[in-house]
């Protein structure tokens, strides 16, 4: 009887520990209901095993693998582990928690950088490269980098590119085109425009497995006889001590063939030369190259590394800024384009402002120097393909490989086909073969599936880069010790109620390996993710979206994260097919934040693994003001603070400038000069426009650039008149925002891109949330035209004064110029000027929809005061842009108004005036304009100008004020005069849209006449 009580007391005890336990498992998996709805799983995360262990007073609770994907820090596995407690009974409260996923402790997923109480994981750490190496170094930069990326490489890529499938025998983007844009481009924009800036400005130098240079134009200078060097010995010249030039000749580059097919390799079908080096220069190598337009070009160098190689070779570029010195390490990445950087050359210049020299100094003397070829500029594609054949399948060596090859295509054809597009715009598979690499680096499927080798050959390359470096010295390559490698990319998905948001992609095993070649631990990856998804929630969530969902980490075997070498990661930004996404994706000051994220991320994973201490680059300058004193113009500006970042703090700043004789066109920048201050006052000369830009730079690097002031002191001048930049927008375009429908209506008001853009691809046709994707040629919502894909899209340049001074200057008069910001903070007062010219481009305001200010009036309160103020003391001004009258009108307030009609003395009729922007002359008794014809407003998009898609016709006070120009399309007003106790005119388009030089110089002088 004594037993069977026994048996049922404990059999009583075991079913209230069941169902405790039980209890408890669905608490927990009532918590990873919350944790999905936080990070959005693929798939959902599972609780696999839960074990509560009385004995060792101890619980076990073992999730699903894809849990290990949460980007962890203690923080975040303490409050897992109390939740989990609270789930207990009070008396298994003081239980320990450990909580398990793929295999592990979650507590292993934390990197190092986060780790307070945590042991630190040393295999994680550089295991080699600590210092860094200086590969290519830029001698003329004026200041220091001691707490950035110096002395880091790092590899870099912008997802995909345009391919040939073979399937289909046609090239296309490797995703669909979707709300205007398709990834290929929409990453390129943000690495290329933001990133990779940013990192170069802390002193990194980057490698991009494709071509970095939208430049159409090529020009090879080379020795060798190349397809199109009829004049070589025009482009090439070696000349000094020839007694230090060698007969023997290395393997080198020689641009043979009008395209390359299969295997071919350029880098072995020409030669190279040897220069005997010597502490002091006396033997030269003149590049020459013949440029068919003034322009932007990349200047890249290639040379081979030999056994007596130097890794001090003296480049120096010279182009219409001045002069650049570089000294690159030939001990490494021998065979390849090495880019020093991108620069600004006009034909019309002569040699010595457009040529790279090459000498033989060097602190080695008595070693060689390697002369081979130089290229300016990307060119257009040269690599042809066709579909594969049973021959090639035939010819593969791994016998795995080729007993699962298959054809793609269905037939075969004796004709290849390239691209017909900018190598700027292809894949990475094409640009390794250009620049070098072994057939097996980039062409991964022995030529059978493009698409393939195409995301295959960028780890493959990277290895190629690192092997044979300290890093990796027992294999074979190119010996650069790389630093990480990041795959910059964006994927698909919807949801209709907020982003998808970023993801990250690690692989910690490869081949059953964990470790690197140096033997580091993969793991280092997932604290590079981690670190990088950390900051960009931080940044984005404080300045654009609380709400952006971070995905986590997914572990998983991909070519790109698994191939490397060196710490690794895919990074996926946002969707691209994801409305809400991309509504912030497509803002150029969203790509900034984004980037800078990402930027961040990188230095204090590599700061944090090579024991340095980490300083990040400072914000652009604000309130920038260039202002003529006497025979010099004084500078002055503001820092920014970064409200974000404390360590972002300038020490300094550089000022960059620019002379343009004669009112020419601009060109471009010298090397700058370090200042301490926020001030200095520059002697100029006459007659002569000076430009300038100013970074902020401190320990860790150096800031974007400030928008261009120029200023000119003419010889006789009837005057001087300052230019005040009021044109500070970029933005997204215009969308629509419905339950059903959504996109993007560039049509209605078209984006300011921040300089260029490189990801518009043409305007969306599908607005209709409920069409599904079915196929990339049909996908549904969002799908796009391509027309304008080629083409690199003209946004704010951030340097109309120049326009406008140029203008000005061909009129005789003087000019200043300052930012708006200085303007509205008192640094320039107007009084001391008879005239002002308000540059408003496309500025017109719009609500933050992050911070509720709002943003890019026209003319804000303070503007408006000083305007006032000024032309009540009998002064001029000249106003100019597309929304002058919908800002103040259309949607400003009564105040607002006011302005407009007392002070400007104009009315707003509509802000679509004309689609035809061009405009003629009228009669008015004030200025008589009639007869003239500007007729080449850029109303289009393209590479040279911003478009204006809308205009305002805006018409004069009656009696007091007269129309003086029409649209020609519709004969509504398009510009106005007044003349009362001061002066005004106001035209409803921006003055610097017209292309015409000649014709903007007849319109300033016809305005300025009027003012004066």
């Amino acid at each position: 009887m004594t037993t069977r009580k026994s048996l049922i007391i404990i059999f009583l005890i075991l079913s209230v520990k069941l169902f405790s336990q039980n209890g408890v498992a669905d608490s927990i998996r009532s918590m990873l209901v919350e944790l999905q709805q936080k990070y959005r799983p693929v798939v959902r995360y599972k609780l696999n095993n839960l074990k509560i262990s009385h004995k060792q007073h101890e619980v076990k609770v073992i999730f699903s693998d894809n849990f290990a994907s949460i980007p962890f820090n203690e923080n975040i596995i303490d409050n897992l582990k109390n939740t989990i407690l609270h789930f207990l009974p009070k008396e298994q409260q003081k239980y320990k928690v450990n909580i398990f996923a793929a295999g592990d402790n979650i507590e292993v997923f934390v990197p190092n950088i986060y780790r307070k109480e945590l042991e630190k994981d040393k295999l994680r750490l550089s295991k080699t490269n600590r210092q860094g190496h200086s590969f290519v170094r830029n001698l003329s930069r004026p200041f220091e980098i001691e707490h950035g990326l110096q002395h880091r490489n790092i590899a870099l890529w912008n997802s995909h590119g345009w391919y040939y499938e073979q399937r289909l025998d046609r090239w296309e983007w490797q995703r669909a085109r979707m709300l205007t844009t398709v990834e290929d481009k929409f990453t390129t924009q943000i690495m290329l425009n933001y990133l990779v800036p940013m990192l170069e400005n802390a002193g990194a130098y980057i490698f991009i497995p494709r071509e970095r240079d939208p430049q159409t134009e090529i020009i090879i200078c080379d020795k060798d006889e190349n397809r199109n060097s009829s004049q070589k010995s025009l482009q090439y010249r070696e000349f000094g001590n020839m007694a230090h030039l060698s007969k023997d000749r290395q393997i080198g580059f020689a641009d043979k063939k009008e395209f390359y097919t299969d295997r071919e390799n350029p880098f072995v079908m020409g030669s190279a030369s040897l220069l005997k080096t010597a502490r002091k220069a006396d033997l030269w190598v003149e590049y020459l190259p013949k440029f068919g337009k003034a322009d932007w070009y990349s200047v890249s160098v290639a040379y081979q590394s030999i056994a007596d190689g130097i890794d001090d070779a003296h480049y120096t570029v010279y182009h219409s800024g001045g002069k650049s010195e570089f000294v690159v390490d030939q001990t490494m990445a021998g065979g390849t384009w090495v880019y020093l950087g991108t620069f600004h050359f006009d034909p019309n210049d002569n040699e010595k402002r457009r040529k790279v020299v090459l000498s033989n100094a060097s602190k080695k003397a008595g070693h060689w120097v390697v002369a081979d070829a130089v290229k300016f500029g990307g060119g257009m594609g040269n690599i042809a393909r066709r579909p594969a054949t049973q021959a090639m399948i035939d010819a593969i060596p791994d016998d795995a490989i080729r007993k699962k090859a298959k054809l793609l295509s269905p037939f075969a054809k004796d004709t290849y086909t390239t691209s017909g597009r900018a190598k700027f715009w292809e894949g990475s598979r094409y640009y390794l073969q250009w620049a070098g690499m072994p057939y097996e680096v980039y062409s991964h499927s022995y030529g059978i599936n493009d698409y393939i080798d195409d995301y295959a050959s960028r780890g493959k390359w990277v290895n190629h880069l690192n092997y044979g470096s300290t890093n990796a010295p027992d294999s074979i390559g190119l010996g650069v010790p790389i630093d990480l490698s990041l795959a910059f990319h964006s994927d698909a998905g919807i949801d209709t109620l907020s982003t998808v948001g970023t993801l990250a992609i690690v692989t910690t095993k490869n081949d059953k390996k964990t470790i690197f070649p140096n033997r580091q631990s993969r793991y280092a990856s997932i604290d590079m993710a981690n670190i990088i998804l950390n900051q960009i929630k931080n940044d984005i969530s404080r300045s654009f979206d609380t709400t952006w969902m971070i995905r986590g980490i997914n572990n998983a075997n991909y070519a790109e994260s698994r191939f490397p070498s060196v710490p690794s990661m895919i990074l996926e930004s946002m969707s691209h097919q994801n409305f809400n996404d991309m509504r912030l994706g497509l803002n150029p000051r969203f790509q900034f934040a984004f980037a800078r994220a990402v930027y961040k991320g990188v230095l204090k994973f590599l700061s944090y693994q090579n024991h340095t201490h980490c300083v990040v680059q400072p914000l652009p300058v604000k309130s920038f003001a260039a202002v003529l004193q006497g025979n010099s113009v004084r500078l002055s500006w503001s820092p920014t603070i970064d409200t974000i970042e404390p360590t972002a703090k300038p020490n300094g700043y550089i000022v960059y400038t620019r002379k343009n004789i004669n009112g020419s066109d601009a060109g471009g920048f010298d090397n700058g000069v370090f200042v301490k201050n926020s001030e200095i006052t520059i002697p100029i000369g006459t007659d002569t426009i000076f430009s300038y830009k100013i970074t902020a730079v401190n320990d860790g690097g150096e800031s974007f650039p400030s928008e261009i002031l120029s200023v000119c002191r003419a010889d006789k001048a009837k005057g001087e008149v300052l230019i005040i930049n009021g044109f500070t927008k970029t933005s997204g375009a215009a969308y629509i925002d419905q339950p059903q429908y959504k996109g993007f209506l560039p049509v209605q008001e078209f984006a300011i891109p921040y300089g260029i853009d490189y990801a518009y691809t043409g305007s969306q046709y599908n607005f209709d949330l409920a069409d599904q994707w079915t196929d990339d040629d049909d996908p549904g919502f969002g799908a796009s035209y391509g027309i304008n894909e080629q083409t690199p899209i003209a946004g704010n340049s951030f340097d109309y004064p120049y326009t406008h001074g140029q203008a000005i200057r061909m009129a005789g008069y003087s000019f200043s110029s300052a930012s708006v910001q200085a303007v509205e903070r008192g640094v320039v007062v107007l009084d001391k000027f008879k005239i002002v010219d308000l540059i408003l481009g496309k500025q017109k305001r719009v609500t933050n929809d992050f911070s509720g200010e709002i943003e890019f009036q026209t003319f804000t309160p303070s503007l408006q005061e000083a305007v006032k103020i000024f032309l009540a003391k009998g002064n001029s001004l000249f106003v100019n842009g597309a929304y002058i009258g919908k800002d103040l009108y259309g949607l400003g307030i009564s105040a607002d108004a006011n302005f407009a009609r007392n002070t400007l003395k104009l009315l707003w009729r509509t802000d679509r005036a004309a689609k035809n922007c061009n405009a003629t002359g009228v009669y008015s008794p004030l200025l008589d304009m009639s007869g003239m014809t500007f007729d080449n407003i850029s109303d289009r998009i393209g590479d040279e100008q911003y478009a204006v898609e809308s205009v305002d016709a805006i018409e004069p006070i009656n009696g007091s004020a007269y129309t003086i120009m029409r649209y020609t399309e519709t004969s509504k007003s398009a510009a106005i005069a007044f003349k009362g106790a001061y002066r005004v005119v106001a035209l409803g388009f921006p003055f610097e849209t017209l292309t015409d030089k000649v014709q903007r110089a007849v319109l300033m002088r016809e305005i300025l006449e009027f003012l004066k």
